[in-house]
């Protein structure tokens, strides 16, 4: 894993566009997802180029690449708080099933 956000880290930190630029690709990508779930859930008749999840990697690599285009942010600095964000996703998950 640590490798492929190094990679990343390359593409995003040295890609010409700006941060608007990268935050429309990532857009961009969000799009293909919902129609991805569209054509799922029968909203939308077409064939699809790639598969949901191969879509929701390119928003995964756009998103942690945008995140890495600020130099203080590393590997390290994102597991933590994708630990932390997790922590906080898993505590809704156990609300929400009390609800029920």
């Amino acid at each position: 894993m640590k490798q492929l956000i190094e990679r990343i880290k390359e593409c995003a930190r040295y890609d010409r566009g700006t941060d608007s630029d990268m935050f429309a690709y990532l857009a961009e990508e969000v799009g293909e997802v919902a129609t991805c779930l569209s054509v799922k859930n029968g909203l939308k008749k077409r064939e699809l180029k790639e598969p949901m999840e191969s879509e929701l990697c390119d928003v995964i690599n756009a998103a942690i690449g945008l995140i890495l285009r600020n130099p203080e942010w590393d590997y390290s600095k994102i597991l933590e708080t994708m630990g932390q964000k997790l922590t906080k996703w898993e505590e809704t998950v156990k609300l929400r099933n009390k609800k029920k």
